[in-house]
């Protein structure tokens, strides 16, 4: 399992070879573990699964759920 923080920013996500994955705004900042599998990236926060995705492909690219941003950024996406 691979450890990181959630950079506080409106495209709050967490970068896992050099691929964004989206985490729900509330947790920006917070201190985070990721499980990686050969199709999916799963996201905790103290053992509490915060998010899942689908495994990206392509680097420096963002997969954004838009539910995990603020109602007030989801206009913009």
């Amino acid at each position: 399992m691979l450890s990181g923080s959630v950079a506080g920013s409106a495209q709050l996500s967490l970068a896992i070879e050099h691929h964004h994955y989206s985490v729900p705004w509330r947790f920006a900042r917070r201190e985070v573990e990721a499980r990686i599998a050969a199709r999916t990236v799963e996201i905790f926060i103290i053992g509490e699964r915060i998010a899942a995705h689908m495994r990206g492909s392509g680097q420096r690219r963002h997969t954004t759920m838009p539910e995990h941003m603020p109602s007030s950024h989801r206009r913009y996406r």
